[in-house]
């Protein structure tokens, strides 16, 4: 099996495939960012 883990601006997904290529499960969890007083500013709570 390989996990493939991709960590971006809005989720965190994972996706487990089996060794002839063949995905086997997936999971996606989105985040909300936080927004800053400051103009233009944005953060992820990295928990």
């Amino acid at each position: 099996m390989i996990l493939s883990i991709d960590c971006g601006t809005q989720s965190t997904r994972a996706i487990l495939f089996s060794f002839d290529g063949e995905e086997v499960d997936k999971v996606q969890i989105f985040y909300e960012p936080y927004f800053s007083k400051n103009p233009g500013w944005a953060e992820q709570n990295a928990k």
